[in-house]
């Protein structure tokens, strides 16, 4: 399924964290929380998701039976990348820190997520305009690492539920007008 560009942010006062994400990836998009599957691979009849996770599991144990090595290999073409921006006044090794705190969030809606197959990564980066007094940078890295682990998986949602199709590459849009509520997860 084809995914796109997301955006999303939270302001609290003068603090503003907003995440952009390019999302293609290898696992399964799921509504955050709830977890259906939003994008993710597709039943050859086109009226379902395949549970990618499950898929792999079966695909693994059809391996392990039949010692082929070539059984399990998701592409090697995809990959989910972004940017989470603040105006919080932090050094490098802070948004270091910042993107991996913030990069659970795509954890929380790609399933899986950092296999192998994939290119995926976050950055960090500041307008370092906003110094606040005290010395507690540590405690803000992990509240703004919090705020941003929300704003990257709702970036990454909007990616997959805004997306517009090309031909032959359905997206959320056009496939879920087609299905039924029942057919939208399939459990192989």
């Amino acid at each position: 399924m084809k995914s796109g560009i997301g955006t999303a942010s939270i302001r609290v006062g003068e603090f503003v964290i907003g995440a952009i994400v390019a999302v293609n990836a290898t696992g399964d998009v799921v509504e955050w929380p709830g977890g259906a599957i939003l994008a993710g691979s597709r039943r050859p009849d086109g009226k379902g998701f395949i549970s990618l996770s499950e898929h792999v599991r079966q695909r693994m144990a059809d391996r392990v039976t039949a010692q082929n090595i070539g059984n399990v290999r998701p592409s090697l073409t995809h990959t989910t990348i972004g940017v989470i921006a603040t105006n919080l006044d932090f050094n490098k090794g802070d948004l270091t820190k910042l993107a991996e705190v913030a990069n659970g969030g795509a954890a929380k809606v790609i399933h899986p997520y950092h296999t192998t197959e994939d290119g995926d990564v976050l950055y960090a980066v500041s307008t370092r305009r906003l110094k606040l007094h005290g010395d507690q940078v540590q405690g803000d890295i992990a509240l703004a690492g919090i705020m941003g682990a929300e704003v990257v998986a709702k970036a990454i949602m909007r990616a997959v539920k805004m997306a517009s199709s090309v031909e032959g590459i359905p997206t959320y849009r056009d496939y879920t007008a087609k299905l039924s509520p029942e057919l939208r997860l399939v459990r192989m």
